[in-house]
C-alpha cells in the first residue's frame, strides 16, 4: 500500500493471499518475494504488476528468504537454501506511445550464485 504524504487514504493498495518473505524498493519499483518461490515487482506510483515470475537457479526452484535493493534494477536475494543471488531486473525503453516493458535478464531471471567464501 502506498499513501499520499498528507492524506489518509492509499494512492494504490495490492492484495495477495500469499505470505511475503520479504520487500523492497527503488525509485521506480517495489519488489516483493514470497513463501511458494514467486517474484513480484510493482510499479512504485501506481502498483501495476511489472513482473511476476517464479525464481529458479540452473532450472532448479528457490525461495527467496531476504532481498535488499542495491542500486535500481539490481537486487540480492538470499535464498533457504543459503545461497546469495546477484540478480538484476531490466526494463525495456518504451516506444513513443507506450509504457516500458519489463523483462527478465536474458539468463532466466539472472540471478548469479555469489561464490562462498572460505569462511562461508
Amino acid at each position: 500500500m502506498r499513501r499520499t504524504v498528507a492524506g489518509e487514504e492509499p494512492r494504490w493498495e495490492f492484495r495477495t493471499d500469499r505470505k511475503a518473505t520479504d520487500l523492497d524498493h527503488d525509485t521506480e519499483s517495489v519488489y516483493i518475494t514470497y513463501d511458494d518461490g514467486e517474484f513480484v515487482v510493482l510499479g512504485l506510483r501506481d502498483g501495476h504488476v511489472r513482473l511476476r515470475r517464479h525464481l529458479t537457479v540452473g532450472g532448479v526452484p528457490v525461495v527467496a528468504t531476504a532481498l535488499t535493493v542495491t542500486e535500481p534494477g539490481q537486487l540480492l536475494i538470499g535464498t533457504g537454501d543459503g545461497r546469495i543471488l546477484d540478480c538484476s531486473v531490466l526494463r525495456e525503453r518504451p516506444m513513443p506511445g507506450r509504457r516500458a516493458a519489463w523483462l527478465a535478464d536474458p539468463s532466466g531471471f539472472g540471478p548469479r550464485a555469489l561464490p562462498r567464501t572460505a569462511s562461508g
